[in-house]
């Protein structure tokens, strides 16, 4: 059992917590409205900033209201939680309270600068107040037990072990350590953990060891390294004057020279080992340019025959990559997610035997195993509200899943075996069966597909399969191109996944045509900000569009449960499909400020037979139209 004071010393360190944290806020506030440019990127950390505020109140909470029966170890862990927050909050505290404000009201110049430079900084800072709130949310699940049991349970999770020495780390590195003696360490700060200072001082350096050791091998690496230098440039100087001295000569002549030579040394007297040896070498490569020389000069025709011939290779495959070019038509597809499906269609209907290959299947493994943890949270969720589990032990298993979040999983390296084992305890047992069996119960397409398959995912062997990657509803983090022969021109069509900005403008820029998908059995307001966003996008001045609506019979059964007046209040052709898509039509030639030349095409399901042509027909008049318009005089 906790002792009491401790709870109320916890307590008290929280309140003032809270006081500097809410400070922090409203100098964070004051700065997003004195630097509007900038404002995105401090509205996002003052989110943060509250969250965390919000955790700690609920921390607070906790601590006011209960003195007693609590696990000394969860007393421990929120104090240690709680510390790391003061610490945090007070070096976030010392660094906002640097930003200074003009007479104007803006934010002066040396403190966007510093907001500008510090971007690793500020990086770390919100990467460990995530993490904080992360924590304080787990050790919430605790404190809201009573039974002291429950509570060590809950401590012992896995997810929570790593989070806490996660915490323990942050800890240490905002324990920072100076050494006024030093230079070096009183300045360094290391490129891994943010704010970490070593207190090594000026008597290390100054010690019998360092100076026995360190600094000894120090100077005789420094010092073997000029003399090899000085040793090298010696033996080009004698090379060269040996290759002079051999072209002015005779074959006959040098071999007399050599015989002189040889009879000379012989007569010296022995001086010591390192002078023979310099003899030695001296000798050696006398030798070597004698017979050498001759070699040299047959080598240079064949040399540079060689390089004529490599020089013409490159050129011919210029040349036929730039007639390949000429006849490439690079496509880009963006829209909603399910382009994924439209893309991995198009590749089969091509002709392809397969959409991906093994290069590409293996990273789709950790998206994989994160599907099937929201396949069975998915099941878990039906479960809990079922009456074949009420007052049943599985109940306390499906809770344990419901709480599991990719972030604690190392889906890289396969499931742990505690999350196999608490998969195949839901599986196994009777109400899931009669759950899956039950014909009214309506899966979505990826969660069917991937509990019907979770035995063999969970394998540690497991390498995804190509319809497993088709099934998959997350597409890969980068782009994934394809190569359509259309007779006399190649598509290359290009997905560009979940790519970063720096991999999507140059896709952008050099970019023919762009085909936007725009899934109807979806929310149509928020597909159609994401087309405005991309009709109007800079980069894509020299493209036209090809919209392809697909899903219309998703569409339809969408009408019929949420009429489309909900989301778009001045329609009004009721549940009727044709009146609806009618509208969406008018929204997307509005939305169209760029004055963007742009084509439809309507498919029933996420991708029909014969739409690869349909739409390659009408890229091909887009870039007949352009082409057309380019020849016009301005």
């Amino acid at each position: 059992m906790a002792d009491p004071l401790s709870i109320i010393g916890t307590a008290g360190a929280i309140a003032n917590i809270i006081d500097v944290l809410t400070k922090t806020i409203t100098t964070v506030c004051d700065m997003r409205q004195a630097w509007k440019i900038a404002d995105l990127a401090v509205f996002a950390f003052e989110n943060q900033l509250n969250l965390l505020k919000f955790a700690l109140f609920e921390i607070q909470k906790w601590t006011e209201s209960r003195s007693d029966a609590q696990s000394h170890q969860l007393v421990m862990q929120v104090d240690s939680c709680v510390t790391c927050c003061r610490l945090l909050i007070g070096k976030i505290d010392g660094e906002v309270s640097q930003f200074q404000k003009t007479v104007a009201g803006g934010l002066e110049l040396g403190s966007k600068l510093s907001f500008l430079f510090k971007t690793k900084d500020m990086e770390q800072i919100q990467r460990m107040v995530d993490q904080q709130t992360h924590t304080l949310t787990l050790l919430l699940s605790a404190c809201n037990s009573n039974a002291l049991e429950e509570q060590t349970r809950i401590l012992q999770q896995p997810k929570i072990i790593q989070a806490l020495e996660v915490m323990d780390r942050d800890t240490a590195s905002l324990i920072v350590h100076r050494d006024s003696d030093s230079i070096v360490t009183a300045t360094s700060v290391s490129s891994s953990r943010w704010s970490v200072q070593f207190a090594f001082d000026r008597e290390l350096f100054i010690s019998k060891v360092y100076d026995k050791w360190i600094r000894r091998l120090a100077t005789t690496r420094r010092s073997s390294s000029h003399r090899s230098e000085d040793t090298t440039q010696q033996d080009h100087q004698q090379i060269s004057n040996n290759d002079t001295t051999f072209l002015s000569i005779s074959t006959e002549e040098q071999k007399t020279t050599l015989v002189h030579a040889e009879a000379a040394t012989s007569e010296e007297p022995i001086r010591s080992p390192a002078s023979i040896g310099e003899q030695l070498n001296s000798l050696t490569r006398t030798a070597m340019g004698i017979e050498m020389q001759p070699l040299r000069r047959s080598r240079t025709t064949s040399s540079l025959e060689l390089q004529t011939k490599e020089s013409q290779r490159i050129d011919q495959n210029l040349k036929d990559d730039l007639k390949s070019a000429k006849r490439e038509i690079k496509v880009v597809m963006l829209g909603s997610k399910s382009r994924k499906r439209v893309f991995e269609e198009m590749r089969l209907s091509d002709g392809q035997p397969q959409c991906y290959t093994t290069e590409q299947l293996r990273p789709f493994r950790p998206i994989i195993l994160g599907t099937v943890l929201e396949s069975v949270q998915f099941l878990a969720k039906k479960l809990l509200v079922s009456e074949a589990t009420r007052e049943d032990a599985i109940r306390t298993f499906l809770a344990d899943v419901l709480i599991c979040g990719k972030e604690d999983l190392d889906l890289d390296n396969g499931f742990e075996p505690w999350v196999v084992q608490l998969f195949r305890t839901i599986m196994e047992h009777a109400a899931t069966k009669a759950l899956m069996m039950d014909e009214t119960l309506v899966l979505p397409e990826d969660v069917a597909y991937f509990l019907n398959h979770i035995e063999r995912v969970m394998q540690d062997e497991y390498v995804p399969t190509d319809s497993d990657a088709i099934n998959c509803p997350t597409p890969l983090p980068g782009c994934v191109e394809a190569a359509f022969n259309m007779g006399q021109l190649t598509m290359r069509l290009t997905d560009l996944g979940n790519a970063m900005k720096p991999k999507v403008v140059p896709q952008l820029e050099t970019a023919a045509a762009v085909i936007f998908v725009f899934d109807l059995s979806s929310s149509s307001g928020e597909a159609l900000l994401q087309y405005e966003s991309t009709v109007n996008f800079h980069w894509l001045r020299n493209s036209f569009i090809v919209v392809v609506f697909n899903n219309s019979k998703g569409f339809a059964k969408r009408l019929a449960e949420k009429p489309l007046s909900d989301e778009f209040p001045d329609y009004t052709g009721g549940d009727d499909e044709r009146n609806a898509s009618t509208y969406i039509l008018s929204k997307i030639k509005v939305l169209n400020r760029s004055d963007r030349r742009s084509y439809v095409h309507f498919s029933n399901a996420a991708f029909d037979d014969g739409d690869l042509y349909r739409i390659w027909r009408l890229i091909q008049d887009g870039i007949i139209h352009r082409s057309l318009r380019r020849l016009v005089p301005k």
